[in-house]
């Protein structure tokens, strides 16, 4: 298990898509997180889990929720694959967020790289 001071991956995203999940509103979250997975209860249950303290704390949420979702909720995920979180788009949004377009890229990497790791939960 990742310890929770260990970033995912580039050092100057450590934390920052954390503190950008946990400053969005309710349905500005959930958009983003259905670009992750197309399963509304894990978006639901992942934003009602905020605070995240780290990006690792999101990679564990999102696990752990994952592995309480029913036959009917993987179903809706494997309907609606994952969106490209290194888009234009998806940076864009992140550099209003962030102020800092760099920052936004590695936001935006780290992002990415928790959509691969719940593709290999989906399998």
């Amino acid at each position: 298990m990742n310890q929770p001071d260990q970033p995912l991956g580039n050092d100057l995203a450590h934390a920052i898509l954390a503190q950008w999940l946990n400053t969005l509103l309710h349905e500005s979250c959930l958009t983003t997180l259905q670009r992750c997975c197309g399963s509304l209860r894990w978006c639901e249950e992942m934003e009602e889990s905020r605070p995240f303290f780290s990006d690792v704390d999101v990679l564990e949420k999102s696990a752990a929720i994952w592995n309480t979702l029913d036959l009917c909720d993987y179903q809706e995920a494997f309907a609606s694959p994952p969106q490209n979180p290194e888009s234009p788009s998806t940076v864009s949004s992140l550099n209003e967020h962030l102020g800092d377009k760099e920052i936004a890229i590695a936001a935006a990497q780290e992002l990415a790289a928790i959509t691969r790791r719940l593709k290999n939960l989906i399998g």
